[in-house]
């Protein structure tokens, strides 16, 4: 099978490698960026190749003879990449959260019978798989809260924090409109807010805020109440909402001197800096997800619970494992042929099909990405 990955960022890179070990695959990984594709281990087996990948143009030579396409672009190049495949009648697996809708795809993709899997990472990812499991498993849900986030395991002042995906798509976590569901109605509300707190035995004390995580799970399981909250060590919130409230994330011209610029842009480039997980390469992925719902006329509470940590031997993040390992399951999904649906299809309907969500939880569990369940009375 020949597999192109669009993206040689730490996802498509944890993606290549892992891809890399299985036999049977012809592997080309691609990126704009010579220094990207450069930093490749060089004892991979995969053809790599620096190219535009804005164009459309360019994208369907790059999707010539290919069978299946990873998109681990930024989200701002995610969506022409999912379309261009549809139309050159490939399946793909998809990691880049573009802001665009994927669900307005799913009719051209079922009618030329391809399988579309979307937002295959950590969150949105396995947090949708596990809520299509609850889902499956309970009669009905009332309740769905997921908390998530990757934190440094060193604090250092002042952020106590640092980057280890596009700190631009950070950036646009904190400052898009967080949509959650309520009384089966979806409302919008500002991200950073409804902030609380929460414990965690290996790590202690966590704060959450809202943000705009939930994307088709809005959509597509009849849930009438839902949000999606992110992990920080406690005070992050209230430095990026000085940030926010002095105009830091603004996104129109302001006259400096002589110069116009748009803060956000400069912002970005400052943060770049500040958050580099170079300085802090040892990190946390931290999830839980809290279902509540009913079974057999009892009322039960499904909780799952992951902290994953930095792979020392492979010097991998761990928050590049957890999302690229979970990209790659997918891809395993669609070459085994396990998938039996078409159209475009996000992992809350995967997590609903046993074999499935089975066979996405051993490929994690063989890498040492372990998902605790616990089911209690309430």
């Amino acid at each position: 099978m020949k597999i192109i990955i669009f993206g040689a960022g730490r996802i498509g890179q944890t993606v290549c490698l892992d891809l890399s070990a299985q036999s049977g695959l012809d592997l080309t990984i691609v990126d704009k960026s010579e220094k990207a594709v450069a930093s490749l281990p060089g004892n991979l087996n995969v053809n790599s190749m620096v190219a535009d990948v804005s164009e459309k143009e360019s994208i369907f030579k790059l999707l010539q003879g290919q069978d299946l396409v990873v998109n681990a672009l930024p989200g701002r190049l995610g969506f022409k990449l999912m379309s261009c495949a549809i139309e050159a009648g490939l399946n793909l697996v998809d990691v880049s959260f573009f802001p665009e809708d994927p669900l307005q795809l799913d009719d051209l993709a079922k009618d030329k019978s391809l399988q579309v899997m979307v937002d295959c990472g950590v969150a949105p990812g396995l947090s949708n798989l596990l809520v299509g499991h609850a889902y499956h498993t309970l009669t009905a849900v009332e309740e769905v809260k997921i908390y998530v986030g990757g934190l440094p395991k060193e604090r250092r002042l002042p952020w106590e924090f640092a980057s280890f995906f596009s700190p631009e798509d950070i950036v646009e976590e904190y400052i898009r409109p967080a949509r959650i569901k309520q009384d089966q109605k979806i409302i919008v509300k500002p991200a950073l807010s409804e902030l609380e707190y929460l414990d965690f035995p290996q790590i202690g004390t966590l704060e959450a805020f809202l943000t705009d995580g939930l994307r088709t799970l809005l959509y597509t399981l009849d849930i009438p109440n839902l949000e999606e909250k992110t992990l920080r060590y406690p005070g992050h919130q209230k430095k990026i909402k000085f940030l926010q409230d002095i105009g830091f994330f603004e996104q129109t011209e302001v006259e400096c001197g002589a110069e116009k610029i748009i803060p956000i842009s400069l912002t970005t480039q400052l943060l770049i800096k500040v958050w580099s997980a170079e300085a802090c390469p040892v990190d946390y992925t931290v999830m839980k997800i809290e279902v509540v719902g009913n079974r057999d006329g009892q009322k039960l509470k499904m909780t799952y619970d992951l902290v994953d940590e930095y792979d020392p031997v492979l010097k991998l993040s761990s928050m590049s494992r957890t999302t690229g390992y979970t990209t790659a399951a997918c891809v395993n999904l669609l070459k085994e042929g396990i998938l039996p649906s078409t159209g475009v299809i996000p992992l809350e309907i995967v997590g609903q099909m046993d074999d499935c969500y089975s066979s996405i939880l051993k490929y994690l569990e063989e890498r040492n990405i372990l998902v605790r369940e616990h089911v209690e009375e309430v």
